[in-house]
């Protein structure tokens, strides 16, 4: 079954903190790139190509997508990080399923503002990091947002967010429930019914879900992938993404790569 929550960071270009004067007015005719802007400081007024407009806070990000046509002003000025790169998904819907401005939360924040200092430094350990990074933003926003969660339990939502923070971790069920100020035995009967997953499925689902995007990208090799998303050794990655897939990791790759 195709996942609608597939995709891949192939490259990113620019990420990038600015800050505008008052006055400041960008008016873009076909953006070359996917990326997005987050508001550090200051407010925006963002029109999109119909001239419909929204107003941009701090904490805010708005994504925008290649050949996208936009203008974006500010009257007081503002900070921001800004973002260039090519996002692809397998799932021509996929781009809908994201919101136009999300409000960040803490952990959001903290994955922009940390890549944003690493991919200064130029290396190709942080390269690979900010990719890592850049994912798991997309992904979180992604989860917060999409349809799989509207009208979900809240405890079962809080322990969607401890696990989409914690998923490179070992943790237990135990550890989600205390989260959740919840017992382990409720929260597991509830996130079973709300999402038809136990807790461990979940985490293992992101997990995949995550490696495929990191292999498809081209930087990072198998063993890489593994130990980055938690696993104890290349063959446990291996064996569970089979188990997910259908395919090993290197097959799936060429079957992909092939398409």
């Amino acid at each position: 079954m195709q996942n609608e929550f597939s995709f891949n960071i192939d490259r990113i270009y620019i990420v990038i903190e600015k800050d505008d004067e008052p006055g400041f007015c960008f008016d873009c005719n076909k953006r070359k790139n996917s990326g997005f802007i987050y508001v550090t400081n200051g407010s925006a007024v963002f029109s999109d190509f119909a001239g419909n407009k929204s107003e941009l806070q701090k904490g805010d990000i708005i994504f925008l997508w290649q050949n996208e046509k936009y203008k974006i002003k500010s009257d007081k000025g503002f900070s921001y990080i800004v973002s260039a790169l090519d996002f692809f998904a397998e799932n021509n819907h996929f781009i809908s399923l994201f919101p136009k401005i999300h409000k960040c939360n803490s952990y959001e924040k903290l994955l922009i503002t940390e890549t944003e200092k690493i991919w200064q430094s130029g290396t190709f350990e942080s390269r690979m990091q900010a990719k890592i990074n850049m994912m798991q933003l997309y992904l979180n926003i992604l989860k917060e947002n999409g349809r799989t969660f509207e009208n979900t339990d809240e405890t079962v939502l809080k322990a969607v967010e401890y696990i989409n923070q914690n998923y490179k971790t070992d943790f237990s069920a135990e550890n989600v429930a205390k989260h959740c100020a919840v017992s382990s035995s409720g929260l597991r009967l509830k996130f079973q019914k709300e999402l038809g997953l136990s807790i461990s499925e979940y985490r293992e689902k992101i997990r995949i879900d995550t490696a495929k995007s990191m292999l498809l990208c081209g930087s990072f090799s198998i063993t890489e992938t593994a130990y980055e998303l938690g696993y104890c050794d290349v063959s446990h990655f291996s064996k569970s993404f089979k188990k997910r897939e259908g395919l090993s990791p290197k097959a799936y790759v060429i079957q992909k790569n092939n398409h």
